[in-house]
């Protein structure tokens, strides 16, 4: 039995304001995933819920789906598909009774049993048994058990309540927070996630053969290779480009206990790429590269960085067909001028200090009359602070006159 264990494609996505459909970044990445099961040949694709990015979905998202579950159906490719916790499980199994005469088997609300889907082949049958996301009071409304509490609670009532056989050979596909004995995952950087809100102990999975997981957007096993998350098929998160390989995941399951597996790389349309340096070194190593079609993040450690870096970089990434997504200003070095005002700090009043502070940060400039009298008001404010008092809290009587202050001048303006 040969199938293709995909998460997380959150149709529909943007990022950084660029819709991943309007640039073509999904549609790109459905047609290599069709042409690789050409390729492969699998029996069944599993996807681990999270198919939309919204319970909402645009129109443009749903029509995405449409092709990309057709083009399965039409190729004779079995499709288990349940709901992630960005889905609305109603929305996404309409039409599911009728969507099975194709073997299109999507499942979105919790039942009193797993879904239970069989596929045979050479050594007997496959059970797929396909739970979508929960939580324990969704478990506990199905199955009428006000004792249900706890994540760990659920999953371990559903299971016992759905008459597995674990002699045969077993496949889940679940959308959960799965932990190794308190360990942390390794997360992609676009998911979201509070503290342990919702973390099942790997325990729960015992004697499947194959733990086909979504919800973690970094591919990665959990205690043992025959429990995976796929990872999201595209990097939705910068920071998902220093995390190892991620891509659907092939894997081919023999006689009970015997499976290999593999994970096929689909290169995206538009890589993901950080920038960081001074700004000059950006844009000379930039000219000199070839590498265009990218979403870009900008970080820029000059202690001043003049008005015209912005339009100078979207000048030369327009021209590689490369999108800036966030350009961010971050100082790597504690700031020389600022060293020079602390040295001198015992020879000059606060209100020098604020406008020796004010021009490193300004071009060397002075401040206008206006910001002048702010300084200088903030002034009187720190010299009648009593010597008792914590300077570094702030005072709400003191942050009023301030705010006081800069309201009238906008008053008079």
């Amino acid at each position: 039995m040969k199938f293709i264990h995909i998460a997380d494609l959150h149709f529909g996505k943007s990022l950084y304001g660029y819709s991943l459909i309007d640039q073509g970044d999904q549609k790109y990445w459905v047609d290599k995933f069709l042409e690789l099961v050409d390729n492969e040949k699998p029996d069944a694709v599993l996807i681990a819920g999270d198919i939309y990015d919204r319970s909402v979905p645009s129109k443009e998202a749903v029509e995405l789906l449409d092709y990309f579950i057709t083009s399965l159906a039409n190729r004779d490719v079995t499709v288990l598909a349940i709901s992630g916790n960005h889905d609305s499980g109603k929305r996404l199994s309409f039409g599911a009774e009728l969507f099975q005469d194709k073997n299109v088997y999507i499942v979105g609300d919790i039942k009193s049993k797993i879904k239970k889907v069989t596929i045979n082949d050479e050594y007997g049958p496959v059970n797929f048994y396909l739970l979508p996301y929960f939580f324990p009071a969704l478990v506990e409304v199905a199955l009428g058990d006000e004792s249900i509490k706890t994540y760990n609670e659920a999953i371990k009532t559903l299971l016992a309540n759905s008459d597995i056989d674990y002699n045969e050979r077993n496949v889940i596909v679940s959308h959960q927070t799965v932990i190794n004995n308190g360990e942390k995952l390794s997360f992609g950087g676009s998911e979201v996630i509070i503290g342990a809100v919702g973390e099942i102990d790997v325990s729960a999975y015992q004697g499947f053969d194959y733990v086909a997981l979504g919800h973690i957007h970094a591919a990665q096993k959990v205690k043992e290779d025959n429990i995976r998350y796929a990872g999201s098929p595209l990097c939705y998160h910068f920071n998902e480009t220093k995390r190892p390989l991620k891509g659907p995941v092939i894997v081919n399951l023999k006689e009970k206990g015997e499976l290999d597996y593999h994970i096929a790389e689909i290169a995206p349309l538009h890589p993901l790429r950080e920038v960081k340096g001074e700004l000059k070194d950006i844009l000379i190593e930039e000219s000199s590269n070839n590498k265009t079609n990218e979403y870009i993040r900008i970080v820029i450690t000059d202690e001043l960085v003049p008005q015209t870096a912005r339009d100078s970089l979207f000048t030369l990434f327009e021209a590689k067909n490369s999108m800036i997504c966030e350009i961010a200003h971050e100082v790597t070095r504690e700031s020389s001028t600022i060293n020079n005002i602390c040295e001198r700090s015992d020879t000059k009043t606060i209100s020098e200090l604020f406008n020796d502070f004010y021009r490193s940060r300004n071009g060397d400039e002075f401040p206008d009359e206006k910001d002048q009298e702010l300084i200088n008001m903030v002034e009187q404010q720190v010299m009648h602070v009593d010597d008792d008092e914590k300077v570094d809290v702030p005072n709400k009587n003191d942050i009023q006159k301030i705010i006081d202050f800069i309201m009238k001048q906008e008053e008079e303006t």
